[in-house]
């Protein structure tokens, strides 16, 4: 009977034995986690997704609205894409901003050349062109650039719409 609970006493302070290694191991699997998630996924997850995380700096703003220069608005520009047969349309308001107050009469006497230059290059883009965000912008800025080159001049600081409608 002696050697029977001398053999449960060494079953028992085993068993402790191995919970506490278990648990001991958990613990090490779970720093080690930890270290290669800290050290190894993250810093590859940053330079996927464009570098590391950097704090904003704050710049100094200036207090009020930023000052824009002086706007001409272009309204009402329909326009067929191209490959829709008629079926599709686009209506397309814009505003110029240009820096120089000086160069408005010249651009309201221009004003029939740069509409037809801007219907005729709106029409050369399909549906699918007027629908990217990036296309858009690229749209924008050939646009501005049109204006630029007809006028000879670098006056023309930006082209926004105010309004565009694709049925």
């Amino acid at each position: 009977m002696a050697d029977e609970e001398k053999k449960e006493e060494v079953k028992e302070k085993s068993g402790g034995k191995k919970s506490m290694l278990l648990l001991i191991v958990g613990v090490v699997m779970i720093v080690l986690a930890a270290v290669l998630v800290i050290f190894v996924i993250f810093p590859k997850y940053q330079q996927m997704n464009g570098g590391a995380v950097e704090e904003e700096v704050a710049e100094e703003v200036p207090e009020g609205p930023t000052p824009i220069g002086k706007i001409l608005k272009i309204e009402n520009i329909t326009i067929n894409p191209k490959g829709s047969q008629g079926r599709r349309f686009a209506v397309f308001e814009m505003a110029l901003e240009y820096s120089n107050p000086e160069l408005e009469p010249t651009l309201k006497t221009y004003m029939p050349m740069i509409l037809d230059r801007y219907q005729t290059y709106l029409r050369t883009k399909t549906v699918r062109d007027l629908t990217s965000v990036s296309e858009i912008d690229s749209i924008r800025s050939d646009l501005k650039q049109i204006v630029a080159d007809m006028l000879k001049t670098d006056e023309i600081t930006n082209l926004y719409f105010t309004r565009f409608v694709l049925q």
